[in-house]
């Protein structure tokens, strides 16, 4: 029903940022990841790329099991420094990202949030990856300070 009202504002006066965010949102609370990532990504070509658009296509890539795309999405989140706004479940999908392709300057690019993280088992668990990555780039004294 919300959905059909939505398309029909949509058809009767055109896109814009509010219709197509609530769209977007309506479509991943019904767990329809596919037309939810699809409103997102006609939002960015309608209005254009926003920090909340790109977390949510990386996260809905991932769900979707395409996580090279999220990968791709999470490297332009971190060039442009734009993950503040990301919520806990994308934060933990970027350290997984990083994680699983040893991504190591993603992951502590994303080490500040994941104190946020309301889950204390994911919180123990990335940081036990956090060590991994400073070990990797050569940092020992950081992964002594994680550890």
């Amino acid at each position: 029903m919300a959905v059909d009202a939505l398309n029909e504002i949509i058809a009767a006066y055109g896109a814009n940022r509010h219709v197509l965010t609530e769209l977007a949102n309506l479509h991943y609370t019904n767990q329809d990841f596919e037309r939810s990532l699809s409103a997102w990504q006609q939002l960015r070509n309608t209005v254009g790329q926003s920090t909340q658009e790109m977390l949510a296509r990386m996260e809905l890539n991932w769900r979707l099991n395409n996580p090279k795309k999220a990968l791709a999405i999470a490297k332009e989140l971190q060039a442009r420094n734009l993950v503040s706004d990301a919520s806990d479940v994308q934060v933990r999908v970027i350290s997984e990202l990083a994680w699983r392709y040893r991504e190591h300057e993603l992951a502590l690019f994303v080490k500040p949030m994941l104190s946020s993280v309301q889950d204390r088992q994911s919180r123990i668990r990335e940081n036990l990856r956090l060590v991994d990555a400073s070990l990797a780039l050569g940092d020992k004294e950081s992964a002594q300070a994680e550890a």
